[in-house]
């Protein structure tokens, strides 16, 4: 562990300082240990990009490339879609993240979600994600469980377009009877993690795309709660898509209104 203690400035007519603030550079769970006090600072050395700041002693706040970050929940998730095609996804907790990844299949587009229960509207969710792979699409995903009917919301690439698609999800393979909603091409977050939100105001379902270091939100889509699920959705989670590769996908906040 690396630690430097950073004098605090002195006071007026010469005093003595006070406690200086300290910098840590260790892993996330190291960090973790520590008790940190108002001002102190650590630099994740197995999470490039991640910062914890003190702002209330005893408590770190963490940053990903200035971005404060939400917590993800540790519990309550639930599988659709996870053996896809025979391969099956792993989920891993790296840091406070959540992530996905996915083997290669022989043929066809696998998408695997995870999801947890959504609270009663209205809400909002606000969620950013990173991730790796040649043909993927990753993002939010809504689910009324009755009816196992999925919204999926997120970028696809390596032709970068959004787009919000609605299908019936039989449980094993590729989607069925996919619909897309109005997909724009050349509407790019700026550089760095992707954020995106979805609204349930109990009437109208509102998709939008977040652009999180100028803090602009672009409304992207609103569909009717009822106009697909018979009752509207009532989980919501994240998901990854791939076509015949491997995939990862990170979850890095999460964020319900």
């Amino acid at each position: 562990m690396a630690t430097v203690e950073i004098p605090a400035p002195a006071s007026g007519g010469g005093g003595g300082g006070g406690g200086g603030i300290v910098a840590t550079l260790d892993t996330y769970a190291n960090i973790l240990a520590l008790t940190p006090s108002a001002g102190d600072i650590a630099y994740a050395s197995d999470l490039p990009g991640l910062t914890l700041r003190c702002f209330s002693a005893g408590t770190w706040t963490k940053f990903l490339r200035d971005i404060e970050l939400s917590p993800v929940p540790s519990a309550g998730w639930s599988w659709n879609n996870q053996t896809s095609g025979g391969a099956t996804a792993t989920v891993s907790t790296p840091g406070p993240f959540q992530s996905i990844t996915t083997p290669g299949i022989a043929s066809g587009n696998h998408i695997r979600h995870r999801f947890v229960a959504a609270p009663a509207t209205p809400w909002k969710l606000t969620a950013m994600f990173d991730g790796f792979g040649g043909s993927r699409t990753i993002g939010l995903s809504l689910r009324e469980s009755s009816s196992n009917k999925i919204y999926r919301f997120g970028i696809s690439m390596p032709n970068v377009y959004f787009g919000a698609s609605l299908y019936s999800e039989t449980g094993a393979g590729p989607p069925l009877g996919t619909t897309s909603l109005g997909d724009r091409q050349n509407l790019l977050p700026e550089s760095g993690p992707i954020t995106y939100s979805i609204e349930d105001d109990g009437v109208d379902l509102i998709f939008r795309i977040l652009m999180p270091y100028s803090g602009i939100e672009i409304e992207y889509f609103r569909h009717g709660r009822t106009t697909f699920m018979a009752s509207g959705p009532d989980e919501f989670g994240f998901h990854i898509g791939t076509l015949e590769e491997d995939g990862h996908v990170d979850l890095l906040s999460w964020k319900v209104e």
